[in-house]
């Protein structure tokens, strides 16, 4: 959306402006820059203006080609016509750049049809001519899974690769990419353990790869990712039945999104970023993680009935992954996540490098339950400086001033809030009353807070002089204590 002011600016005229050519005055790398916004179809189109822009669009270093047609709508004739003009489109972008380097190609395909199998296949072809450095490949719809073409896995230009298809991952025989350093693959149904392992002992100087899969085949499969120089890892698995094991002496971010039945084995003595998201399976840090520094836990139920052995064990896997990263120094804990761990009835570890935690609530009667796992965290956390409270209160559920009162005292035993120095809070939903009591309890028993930020609904109280004064009328233990109204934070910050 145009901001207003700039739109006005655009709008205004200066007598015999419409006769000075402005843009054409620009330096080539402005126009080169504003011109990488564009699609590449539109972008050619500026070639017909003169030479010098002919020759500014076949020096941008991205190629950008979309194909979205309804293609069972038209007629066989048809058909072929409209893939032989892409083909041919596609041909000029590359040919005409004269050796000038291809920093990026990217092809969007949707939905594919057979027809255009050799269109794609020969532009990929010309595109690895030209030594392209990034390939972004997206095709949706093509069954028989024959678009990887054995040259982009012998490509030793090729920096970027990523792959969409939604089929299996099956690489060639021979994998030689030896400056890769970015590879990802979405929407897979299923990997090849062994064309995996090719894969990437074909690629020595791989530091980021993603793995997106559902297995939909009932059958146990095993996963080894082992690469010398892997920094950074994503692992999105949906569905199917898998062990997989991590091994890098390099790996720094490592982020799991698990909704199938895994087992993990993790060996990564430099991580320092862990996120997990899904059902809480067995996790096994083969080492000490000495050097973690932030970690995500955002456990969700099975979509199976949750019989007692299944909580009872959905508990232990959780308390096991909470004991793997006991040198965390921050700490972002989800909703469903207490609930998994209030299951487990166990202690949780000390965390003694834990300096900042970030609970995300949900309050209403059932949930609440959950807050119990609140004081353990806090007393599990002796050098804890910084709390950020996201919480979604839904109307009705807790109305009554002198239970929401036991809750919050409960939850937060002034003991703890007492060493903390800043403290963020955002409320979504429409309950002022549990945001105001949450605010004054913090403020009341924060002796050592320098610094209490209100986000989400609560920013609206700075424009409302009735609640604005009634938050400046809380008592402050802490007279250093600032409260700050934030119109732009989000949750995550």
């Amino acid at each position: 959306m145009v901001h207003p002011r700039l739109l006005k600016a655009l709008k205004f005229k200066v007598p015999g402006d419409d006769k000075i050519d402005r843009l054409s005055a620009l330096p080539d790398d402005i126009l080169r820059h504003i011109m990488s916004y564009l699609p590449t179809e539109i972008a050619a189109a500026t070639s017909v203006l003169s030479t010098r822009w002919k020759d500014l669009f076949i020096s941008l270093p991205d190629i950008d080609l979309t194909v979205c047609k309804c293609w069972y709508a038209l007629t066989e004739e048809a058909r072929e016509r409209e893939v032989s003009n892409f083909l041919t489109f596609g041909f000029r972008l590359i040919l005409l750049r004269n050796k000038v380097p291809l920093r990026k190609f990217q092809l969007f395909v949707s939905p594919f049809v057979e027809n255009l199998r050799v269109a794609i296949d020969s532009l990929l072809s010309a595109a690895l001519l030209a030594k392209v450095q990034e390939l972004d490949i997206c095709v949706e719809g093509d069954q028989e899974n024959r678009l990887y073409l054995p040259r982009i896995f012998t490509s030793k230009s090729l920096v970027t690769l990523t792959i969409e298809t939604g089929e299996d991952l099956i690489a060639p025989s021979r994998v030689c990419l030896p400056n890769l350093k970015v590879l990802r693959f979405n929407s897979l149904k299923s990997i090849d353990e062994v064309s995996f392992v090719q894969l990437i002992q074909g690629c020595p100087s791989l530091e980021e790869l993603s793995l997106k899969w559902r297995c939909l085949e009932n059958v146990d499969r095993t996963l080894n990712v082992s690469a010398p120089f892997l920094k950074k890892l994503v692992l999105s698995c949906m569905q199917g039945r898998y062990s997989l094991a991590v091994e890098s002496n390099n790996l720094v971010y490592l982020d799991c999104n698990v909704y199938g039945e895994l087992k993990f084995a993790i060996n990564a003595p430099c991580l320092e970023y862990f996120k997990y998201q899904g059902y809480p399976v067995e996790v096994k840090f083969v080492q000490d993680l000495r050097t973690i520094v932030d970690a995500t836990i955002a456990f969700d139920e099975f979509e199976l009935k949750e019989t007692e052995n299944i909580l009872m064990l959905q508990g232990e896997n959780a308390f096991e992954l909470i004991n793997g990263l006991q040198c965390v120094k921050s700490l972002n804990i989800e909703s469903h996540s207490l609930k998994t761990l209030y299951d487990a009835g166990r202690f949780l570890p000390d965390l003694v490098n834990l300096t900042s935690l970030a609970l995300d609530l949900y309050c209403d009667s059932e949930s609440t339950m959950w807050w119990n796992m609140i004081p353990s965290l806090l007393e599990s956390a002796p050098n804890l400086e910084a709390l950020n409270i996201v919480s979604c209160v839904s109307d009705n559920q807790l109305t009554c001033e002198e239970e929401l009162g036991i809750l919050l005292q409960k939850a937060f035993p002034s003991c703890y809030i007492r060493q903390l120095k800043e403290i963020k809070i955002k409320i979504s939903g429409n309950d002022q009353e549990f945001g105001f009591m949450l605010v004054k309890r913090f403020l009341k028993n924060g002796k050592s807070l320098k610094k209490i930020t209100l986000y989400g609904s609560l920013k609206h109280w700075e424009s409302s002089p009735k609640d604005y004064n009634k938050i400046l009328s809380f008592t402050k233990s802490s007279k250093d204590c600032r409260i700050v109204f934030d119109h732009w934070m989000n949750g995550n910050e």
